[in-house]
């Protein structure tokens, strides 16, 4: 997942150079998800900054083939909102 400033579509600068949450990247709870947090200083576990600028967000979701093994299921419990 990668957020970008509402107005022009550009990544959101930020001090903490984080600009996306993957489930590589990212801590995952003892049941596997994955908790994105999206607020404008980067707080809190698995934190985008969005510096205080209205965000959207994009997803990307990849069908994986039967030639590639996959660590598990990904579930993204996503807050959409305005910083």
């Amino acid at each position: 997942m990668t957020v970008y400033n509402e107005s022009d579509k550009y990544l959101i600068c930020n001090n903490k150079n984080r600009y996306n949450a993957s489930y590589y990247s990212s801590i995952r709870n003892p049941d596997g998800t994955v908790i994105v947090r999206i607020n404008p200083k980067g707080e809190g576990g698995n934190a985008v900054p969005s510096s205080g600028k209205n965000w959207c967000y994009i997803l990307r979701v990849c069908e994986l083939n039967g030639d590639i093994e996959f660590p598990g299921f990904l579930t993204w419990f996503i807050s959409f909102g305005i910083s």
